[in-house]
């Protein structure tokens, strides 16, 4: 479920998840980007309450390269 401050953050910016996907519990996804090491450690995490808001691809990138150089 959906946390309620989430839910609020959303009716706030006009978007009535529930509605537009046409269901009665407002489930919003969230936009999530993560870049884990060989080993599975999380080195790089972006989550947004806001759908509209990605990860920076050049963020991504600089994580990527950062593991490539540290071996």
């Amino acid at each position: 479920m959906t946390p309620p401050e989430i839910v609020a953050y959303q009716l706030g910016n006009g978007n009535d998840v529930a509605a537009f996907n046409g269901a009665a519990a407002p489930e919003v996804p969230l936009p999530a980007t993560y870049v884990a090491d060989r080993n599975g450690v999380i080195r790089y995490a972006h989550v947004s309450a806001d759908y509209t808001r990605r990860a920076e691809p050049d963020a991504v990138l600089d994580a990527t390269h950062a593991i490539a150089e540290s071996g």
